[in-house]
């Protein structure tokens, strides 16, 4: 699925690169004579779980909250305006797997926010920890597992869970020791970023 081509870094790439990253890691898109990316234009409608609905998430609706978040609001309260917040899910919402509490869902796509089909598949990911865990230490061991679907089928024909089958971790157990050899931490959760 990934294409790696190698080149050489001329200077004027270089010089593109070292702007791209300022602009990734929170620098100013004016700096480079851009205008930022508008946040998504949502319509604030509910969906209920059977609804074939995608919602686009961009990194210019997740620098909305940071934008629009009360920085006085009291602990344990909600920091958006409420014309900008959704219904709490209900609590009959259809469980997704049985091997795994499931939240923070999203699609497979590009950075657009466009969704992907593989091999026939839709593909979402979502943070997962095992349910034998307490409610609460699932953040502690949360890894970032996968479900599959065959694109295509009408909502009405998919079961209640939207037709999703949970495949597992998408990384193997132990894979982040690689990436982070500071040891000094019992546990190396993975979390969803909304910067990319």
């Amino acid at each position: 699925m990934t294409k790696r081509i190698r080149r050489g870094l001329s200077a004027s790439a270089a010089a593109t690169l070292v702007v791209a990253s300022a602009l990734l890691a929170g620098g100013s898109a004016q700096a480079a004579g851009t205008t930022p990316p508008r946040p998504t234009v949502h319509t604030q409608k509910a969906y209920a779980p059977e609804d074939d609905f995608t919602a686009h998430w961009t990194r210019a609706d997740a620098k909305q909250i940071a934008k629009l978040s009360d920085p006085t609001a009291a602990p344990r309260t909600n920091s958006m305006p409420e014309a900008l917040t959704m219904p709490q899910v209900p609590q009959d919402f259809p469980t997704m797997t049985d091997q795994a509490y499931v939240w923070d869902t999203w699609p497979l796509t590009d950075s657009s926010g466009q969704t992907y089909s593989v091999d026939g598949y839709d593909v979402i990911f979502a943070l997962t920890a095992p349910r034998t865990l307490s409610f609460d230490d699932r953040h502690t061991y949360a890894k970032i597992g996968y479900f599959t679907r065959p694109t295509g089928i009408p909502s009405e024909q998919r079961p209640e869970n939207g037709g999703w089958t949970y495949q597992g971790n998408v990384f193997e157990d132990g894979v982040t020791d690689g990436i982070f050899p500071d040891q000094s931490f019992t546990q190396q959760a993975e979390w969803s970023d909304p910067r990319g």
